[in-house]
């Protein structure tokens, strides 16, 4: 008979990792007062899609208290054993923290996950199989603070699964542009892309020369190439963000090439608390640049 007694800080500890991922609106919002900026500029008349990396990887710790219940998630098989705290966690954190910040602004605001996949088995499929989805608009552009609380919650609801297609997230995040409500005057669009990942889903190298881009994205997932060619297409600038491991890979950063290729800037988030920080100083200088 086994010693179950032995089991139970095992069995605790699985519970935790198995544990329900929490409301968007049960993560604290981080403040912009504690940001190196003194001031920010008043932000209107802008459309700002987020593309949020939901892969598997985020499932995994992110080095802070993202809850703020005083214990930081610890790696464990392959995830955290407070999800709570997990990338994924930090990411929507940061997300809403901007989107609380902006306020009455006259912006509106679009949330799309990247990866992610059903959970129904293909028809006429063995039942073990799934169709793996490479991204969904969990809201398009809107005002609503419910709607978007909605679309966040979505996003954290999937724990963190599935792989990383920077080609999907960008494809999405130009749709909602186009399938936005027309207004009477004309608005400026901006793409935020989040991802612990430096290595996205590549499949295959491109034979076609694209000299719109920047040389850094002529060996890039063609996929990816037209994703950036449609964000030059619709204005929307592409401004990447890196957490976690992206922050210092070795390998030749997607994120770098996206950002330099759609006239955005990449920013390398090592303190995932101060995320908010970043995403608003990106915003912030993408409406000084447009207001020269």
């Amino acid at each position: 008979m086994p010693n179950l007694r032995a089991w139970i800080p095992v069995l605790l500890l699985l519970s935790g990792c198995a544990g329900a991922p929490p409301r968007s609106a049960d993560l604290p919002l981080g403040d912009l007062g504690s940001c190196h900026a003194e001031h920010f500029e008043p932000v209107h008349g802008v459309d700002l899609a987020i593309a949020i990396d939901s892969s598997r990887s985020t499932s995994r710790p992110s080095g802070w208290d993202v809850d703020g219940d005083g214990e930081t998630g610890r790696l464990f098989n392959a995830g955290s054993t407070d999800p709570h705290d997990s990338m994924l966690a930090a990411e929507v954190s940061g997300v809403r923290s901007l989107v609380a910040a902006l306020g009455d602004s006259d912006v509106r605001v679009a949330i799309v996950s990247i990866s992610g996949r059903t959970d129904n088995p293909l028809e006429g499929k063995p039942s073990g199989l799934v169709h793996w989805r490479r991204g969904k608009i969990r809201s398009g552009l809107t005002r609503d603070p419910s709607a978007i609380e909605r679309a966040l919650d979505a996003v954290l609801a999937t724990g963190g699964e599935g792989t990383t297609d920077f080609a999907a997230g960008l494809q999405l995040a130009v749709r909602t542009f186009r399938e936005a409500p027309e207004t009477p005057s004309p608005r400026r669009r901006v793409v935020f892309l989040l991802s612990d990942s430096a290595t996205p889903l590549v499949l295959g190298a491109d034979p076609l020369n694209q000299p719109r881009l920047h040389a850094g994205m002529k060996r890039s997932d063609p996929r990816m190439k037209l994703a950036a060619l449609r964000a030059l297409d619709a204005e929307a600038p592409v401004h990447t963000f890196a957490l976690g491991e992206a922050t210092s890979s070795d390998v030749p950063h997607a994120l770098t090439r996206i950002a330099g290729a759609t006239g955005g800037r990449f920013s390398a988030v090592e303190d995932p608390s101060r995320l908010h920080c970043h995403l608003r100083d990106a915003l912030d200088a993408q409406v000084r640049r447009s207001a020269r």
